[in-house]
């Protein structure tokens, strides 16, 4: 957080301080979503529910990112559950979120539980 005060300067010195403005903190990226429960629901699709960052950075959450590991997996939204697609059958995977503000993107949330999909 800051805040800031000005002072004036002419030839006769420096003023004193003025009185300090209100508070503001400056923009990031957002934390990392927590992730919830992972639920394989088709045969080359899952959901993933996550709770949003405490620390948004300032600015709205644009959207929500998952992907799995191993790659192929990929879904995109803006509340909880993601529908994830891409996935092949009978394969086990974990997936991952991020969260994207006007600023960047934040670092990957912890893996999910592994699912197989049927």
């Amino acid at each position: 957080n800051y805040t800031f005060t000005v002072q004036a300067t002419n030839s006769a010195g420096i003023s004193a301080p003025s009185a300090a403005s209100n508070s503001t903190r400056t923009w990031s990226v957002p934390g990392a979503p927590t992730v919830g429960t992972a639920i394989a629901t088709g045969t080359t699709t899952a959901t993933l529910a996550f709770t949003p960052p405490a620390q948004v950075g300032g600015t709205p959450i644009t959207s929500y990112d998952v992907v799995s590991t191993p790659a192929g997996g990929t879904g995109t939204g803006l509340t909880s559950p993601i529908s994830v697609t891409g996935l092949t059958t009978g394969t086990s995977y974990t997936l991952k979120i991020t969260a994207t503000n006007a600023i960047g993107t934040s670092a990957q949330s912890a893996a999910s539980n592994s699912i197989t999909t049927p």
